[in-house]
């Protein structure tokens, strides 16, 4: 099934971007995320900035939406060898390009190329093998472990292997049935997520994550996208309102606890094994409603998010070398919380013509050769 335009797709991929950038503005920028934590209004203390900190959440975001994008064009398709190739194929060009046009650009930073760049150092550090395995993506991956020159590529090969496996999900289901793939997965993740907390006990856990959210460890959160392909449920506008406003209520529970308890989470708590798994659940959940028709138009899809999502995978490779090169010229005369203020401001500047450079120019024409016939951009 090829999925026609649906701005609202676009607009969550959008979201999920901009939720990661956000997230290590918060990391990298703490001041005003921080003076913005603690606002008085009606007597009443407001937290302004508290879903920056899960902008990490972006990540499942993706991760569903992939599910289910990718999911959709091969739900009624027959999986034969040739259009597996072709699939691959398609996967392999999506991702590789721009991340190369980075590392080459980042490279000749990195050697003084560009003397008047200042971008962080992710290179030189590294040994050969390991940047030949940063091109290829070979990351975090055994033999050799290899860490990833830039962090947030660590989702990149987890992605590739979601590619590789989605062909044989889609045949499993149609032997088996979609709800016995869902369990499955679900076991699998869990029982990873626990096995790796027997693994590491007595160590912090979140030293170790690049284990933990490998393939294995977020294929519920996959499957839960890939299944939302095969759903055609219709809700009444009343009562779609009414699961949003439960899975609302539900997702910042969960974040809640994971504030209270963040301690002993690290350290051995069994919710490790389940509070992904089970927020992948509901974000697939809601981003099924927001996907369903409502016959008029919704800020999800607004033309300004749809650009984000066209653009979110050069905002997301690029954002954390645009706030580093920024934090290298703040002006240190000035006040932390005007530093933290501009280097948002910054970090959106540049971050969307890079990313839009990289789309117009490399995804999309690569996209281009990469596919025989005329396909949705994912």
């Amino acid at each position: 099934m090829m999925l026609a335009f649906n701005p609202v797709l676009h607009g969550l991929r959008g979201i999920a971007a901009c939720a990661v950038l956000l997230f290590h503005w918060v990391l990298l920028f703490p001041s005003l995320p921080n003076d913005l934590a603690d606002v008085e209004f009606l007597g009443t203390s407001w937290n302004l900035t508290f879903q920056f900190g899960f902008g990490w959440l972006g990540v499942p975001l993706f991760f569903v939406l992939s599910g289910y994008l990718l999911g959709s064009q091969l739900t009624d398709r027959d999986i034969s060898a040739m259009v597996i190739a072709k699939f691959w194929k398609r996967r392999l060009f999506r991702i590789y390009p721009a991340v190369w046009a980075q590392t080459i650009f980042l490279l000749f930073v990195t050697f003084g190329y560009f003397p008047a760049l200042t971008f962080p150092d992710y290179f030189s550090a590294l040994t050969l093998s390991d940047i030949i395995r940063n091109l290829f993506l070979w990351i975090n991956l055994p033999p050799w472990m290899t860490r990833p020159a830039i962090s947030t590529w660590w989702t990149l090969p987890v992605e590739l292997a979601f590619y590789l496996l989605l062909p044989f999900i889609i045949l499993l289901v149609r032997k088996f049935g979609l709800t016995t793939i869902i369990i499955v997965s679900f076991v699998i993740t869990i029982a990873w997520r626990f096995g790796f907390m027997m693994l590491y006990k007595g160590e912090n856990y979140s030293d170790h994550l690049y284990i933990l959210d490998s393939i294995p460890g977020v294929l519920s959160t996959f499957v839960a996208g890939v299944s939302l392909a095969y759903l055609h449920v219709k809700f009444s506008m009343a009562r779609r309102r009414l699961i949003l406003l439960i899975l609302a209520a539900a997702f910042l529970a969960m974040q809640y606890w994971l504030v209270a308890n963040i301690g002993s989470y690290w350290s051995g708590h069994w919710m490790l094994a389940i509070w992904n798994p089970l927020m992948a659940i509901i974000i697939a959940l809601g981003v099924y409603c927001f996907l369903l028709p409502t016959g008029k138009s919704s800020i999800l899809g607004n033309k300004y998010l749809v650009f984000f999502g066209e653009i979110s995978f050069g905002l997301y490779l690029w954002h954390l070398p645009v706030q580093g090169w920024i934090s290298s010229f703040l002006p240190g005369n000035w006040s932390p919380l005007l530093n933290s203020g501009l280097a948002l401001a910054l970090t959106f500047a540049l971050t969307i013509p890079i990313a839009s450079l990289s789309y117009y120019f490399i995804e999309r024409p690569i996209m281009g050769w990469g596919k025989s016939g005329p396909a949705m951009h994912t």
